[in-house]
């Protein structure tokens, strides 16, 4: 399955706004609280859901597992958004930063997350530099 992007940061900023601040384990499993009440869940479908939330575990973009039982998932304990999940956050956030890295970045046929990250802390800078000339 491949890494999409987009898909990277619907979700990043879907727990953004959904994950307690106090680091508390969140279960998102629970069919009643848990990821089926996610917006980035409906509009990711599971197997897109939960392989993006898979591989941003594994990159440390957020602290948590996924914990197997009777080959598929049992649980997925969310704890953060880590300090990386942050600054791509911090990156990504703004849609006409958005809009601009992926114009950059879709040039290409396959570049990272972090990379991605730092096209967007790059456009960051231009914007900010053109508003500077500006005044």
């Amino acid at each position: 399955m491949k890494l999409n992007t987009d898909s990277v940061r619907t979700l990043m900023l879907d727990l953004e706004n959904r994950l307690p601040w106090d680091e508390s384990v969140t279960n998102i499993w629970n069919k009643q609280t848990g990821f089926v009440t996610y917006a980035s869940y409906k509009e990711l479908g599971h197997d897109e859901f939960i392989y993006t939330l898979s591989k941003l575990i594994d990159g440390e973009y957020i602290s948590g597992k996924l914990c197997p039982a009777n080959n598929t998932i049992g649980d997925v304990y969310i704890y953060s958004i880590t300090w990386k999940g942050h600054e791509f956050l911090d990156n990504i956030r703004d849609p006409k930063v958005w809009a601009k890295t992926k114009s950059i970045t879709n040039k290409f046929a396959s570049v990272s997350v972090s990379f991605i990250s730092t096209v967007a802390s790059q456009v960051i800078a231009k914007l900010i530099e053109d508003t500077m000339h500006l005044q």
